[in-house]
C-alpha cells in the first residue's frame, strides 16, 4: 500500500499509509483504525500526537517502540468526555494523566472510539515536539494514517501538566501553553499551589 496525500492537488507520494486532512469527514476512518489496534497521528490543541486505544497493550507498546521511549514513562490518557475513564488504565502507576484536548477532531475520534486513547507527542523521545506533520515525516511509516490539521500555533510548548493528587492542592509539572488559564481556573475553585518536591 502506497502513501497518498489526500489534500487537494498536492499528489505527494511517499512510502506506506495515508495522509488525510483532520476533518469530520475522516473521523470515522480514524476510529476504525483505533478499534483495529493501529497507531495514528493526530493534531491536538497544542502539538501533533500519536494515538491508540489505551486498552490495547499491543498498540500502547507500539507507541513506545515508535518513540524509542522507556516503558517507565507514562502516556497521557485522552478522552472525549471525562465519563470514558476506566480504573484499569495506566497499570503500574499511582496516578493517571488525563487530557480532554480543545481540538474537535481528536475529541470526535476519542468519543467515537468508545474508549480512552493513549496519547503522546509525535516525535522521537527527547526530540523537539511537532507542530506540523512534516516535523515527524520520518515516523509516518509507523502509523496507519496521519491526519493533517495544518501548522499548530502552540510554539511547541505542549500542554500544561498539573498534579492534582492532593485534595485542593496543585503542582505545575509542565507549564505548557495554557499555564495562566489553568492556574486561574484552579485558584477560582480554591486550589492552592504547592512547590515541586
Amino acid at each position: 500500500m502506497a502513501w497518498s496525500m489526500d489534500s487537494g492537488d498536492l499528489g505527494l507520494e511517499v512510502k506506506i499509509g495515508v495522509v488525510h486532512p483532520a476533518t469530520d469527514a475522516y473521523a470515522a476512518e480514524a476510529v476504525e483504525a483505533l478499534k483495529a489496534g493501529k497507531v495514528i497521528a493526530v493534531p491536538t490543541d497544542t502539538l501533533y500526537g500519536f494515538a491508540c486505544d489505551a486498552c490495547s497493550l499491543e498498540a500502547v507498546n507500539r507507541i513506545y517502540e515508535i518513540k524509542g521511549r522507556k516503558h517507565t514513562s507514562p502516556l497521557a490518557i485522552c478522552v472525549g468526555e471525562s465519563s470514558a475513564l476506566e480504573r484499569s488504565l495506566n497499570p503500574g502507576f499511582d496516578s493517571i494523566g488525563v487530557r480532554v484536548p480543545d481540538c474537535n477532531f481528536i475529541r470526535l475520534i476519542a468519543r467515537g472510539s468508545g474508549t480512552a486513547l493513549a496519547l503522546t507527542s509525535a516525535n522521537l523521545s527527547g526530540q523537539p515536539s511537532s507542530v506540523c506533520i512534516k516535523d515527524f515525516e520520518k515516523l509516518w511509516e509507523h502509523c496507519a494514517s496521519v491526519y493533517d490539521g495544518g501548522t499548530l500555533p502552540s510554539g511547541r510548548a505542549g500542554s500544561t501538566v498539573v498534579d492534582l493528587t492532593t485534595p485542593y492542592k496543585y503542582k505545575i509539572l509542565r507549564p505548557g501553553s495554557a499555564k495562566e488559564e489553568t492556574v486561574a481556573i484552579l485558584e477560582k475553585h480554591s486550589f492552592v499551589e504547592t512547590a515541586l518536591s
